[in-house]
């Protein structure tokens, strides 16, 4: 089997200079969607025909199998469909979707398949009834109830306006079958261009049997024109991908307020509340509590750990039992360990953080290597960045970091060091040491005892001199 996907249209509705089919559904381009669940049909062979975008396709798309052309000039979509067969190097079946429809699933189109070796049918089309068939095409009908043509809106007449069943743009038949009619086509229409509809009356013509198949469900076949249809979409696609997961078992507190931007595997007994983005891949252990207003970007999280509110997870590792946040941000390349903890506002990069370690409130860690049961107050910040590359940072196990320390990198802390509140260390410290380094701190008396009260007598003076 084999599968050409039209992906030439001009975006005009889209109002942008990007092309409408790279517009991101779901975190990933349009496209892209079309194009898994061609693979997912195991075709033989997969052709993109698409406009002078082809470059920037070819670069979002680098798979074997997939093979673009090119559509020099946009004469309509039989023009397109012809191109396409052109790379075609057998007589299989061969379907023919459209990149702007991401939202059809694997099971209608192996329904289209099926349905066309059960029926022995020569040309299999996917069409559905709806109540408002403004802007489809009309599947024209015989009195026998054959199909005979289907009429472009701009082409209908008054009468053919009427027609509910619309034609969804899908379409399945023999490699060779579909060149030939394409071949005979002419542009005889008021937009001067080839319609790939008129394969249809074609077809009819030669007296082949023509079926019909209607999707799993009718919003598959919701197309995407523009910036409304593609919010429609996102949310539908996000609706589907929120029951999924109920349905699997994790527990969600408002299914339509949670974004998935990528894959999300969830094991059991996960709850997820309200306002989370997930992006990329991302997996959730087993009993994983996801707070609110969190956003988790190519991350796994491992058993029992729990990710208080406002709190941002990038291309990180989290063991199990680990506690983040709230308003924690775990930047890419971090790996913290089983029973670490991670409090607010503490910013956690490219870095290690073995099991047992706390870093409670306000600190910045980066480029480190955290060891055991490792303490770290609040305020303290690795100064991992000299103005010309960024430098690591060594705490052993066991070591407690005093509130308000600066670690200046490169340098090691030994296990079973305390480094004393407000330190700025500079050297490396050995283990089983007590390391301070700030200036002396000196009292030094008032002149005058009663300053407070001169103070005080002297801001009333004020008081009623602004009052006059």
């Amino acid at each position: 089997m084999n599968i050409i996907i039209l992906a030439a249209g001009r975006s005009t509705r889209m109002r942008s200079q990007k092309p409408k089919i790279l517009h991101r559904l779901a975190g990933k381009p349009v496209l892209s969607h079309v194009i898994q669940t061609a693979k997912e049909l195991k075709s033989q062979q997969v052709v993109i025909v698409c406009g002078k975008d082809k470059g920037t396709l070819q670069s979002l798309v680098n798979e074997d199998r997939i093979f673009f052309a090119e559509q020099p000039e946009p004469t309509g979509t039989g023009s397109a469909a012809r191109i396409g067969l052109n790379l075609i190097r057998n007589d299989d079946l061969t379907l023919i979707l459209c990149a702007d429809m991401p939202l059809i699933s694997v099971i209608t189109l192996r329904n289209v398949i099926s349905s066309h070796k059960q029926q022995g049918a020569d040309l299999t089309l996917v069409t559905e009834i709806f109540s408002n068939p403004s802007c489809y095409g009309r599947i024209v009908r015989n009195a026998d109830n054959r199909i005979v043509e289907i009429v472009e809106e701009r082409d209908a007449t008054e009468e053919e306006k009427k027609i509910s069943e619309v034609n969804c743009g899908i379409y399945c038949s023999r490699a060779t079958e579909l060149l030939r009619w394409l071949d005979s086509l002419e542009a005889h229409n008021i937009q001067g261009e080839y319609y790939l509809t008129d394969i249809v009356k074609k077809a009819a013509s030669e007296n082949r049997v023509i079926s019909s198949v209607s999707p799993y469900h009718p919003l598959e076949v919701h197309g995407i024109n523009d910036a409304k249809q593609l919010e429609q979409a996102e949310r539908i696609l996000q609706k589907n991908q929120a029951e999924y997961l109920l349905l699997q078992g994790t527990r969600l507190a408002d299914a339509s307020r949670i974004e998935i931007r990528g894959n999300l595997e969830c094991e059991e007994d996960v709850f997820i509340d309200i306002n989370c983005i997930f992006t990329g891949n991302v997996h959730l252990g087993k009993n994983v509590n996801i707070g609110p207003n969190c956003y988790i970007s190519d991350s796994k999280i491992h058993d029992n750990s729990e990710i208080l509110p406002n709190s941002v997870i990038e291309k990180s590792i989290v063991g199990s039992n680990v506690s983040i946040g709230p308003f924690a941000h775990i930047r890419p390349g971090s790996n913290l360990q089983c029973n670490t903890k991670i409090g607010n506002f503490v910013e956690i990069k490219n870095s290690f953080i073995n099991q047992g370690s706390k870093i409670n409130h306000l600190s910045y860690i980066g480029d480190a290597h955290v060891g055991q049961n490792v303490l770290i107050g609040a305020g303290t910040i690795t100064c991992n960045f000299d103005g010309n590359k960024k430098n690591p940072s060594s705490i052993g196990d066991y070591s407690f970091i005093g509130s308000g320390t600066q670690i200046v990198a490169p340098i090691h802390i030994g296990d079973y060091v305390t480094v004393g509140a407000g330190s700025t260390v500079t050297k490396n410290i050995p283990n089983n040491c007590l390391a301070v380094s700030r200036i002396q701190q000196k009292n030094i008396p008032k002149r005058r005892q009663d300053n407070k009260k001169e103070t005080e007598e002297d801001n009333t003076l004020d008081d009623k001199e602004e009052a006059k």
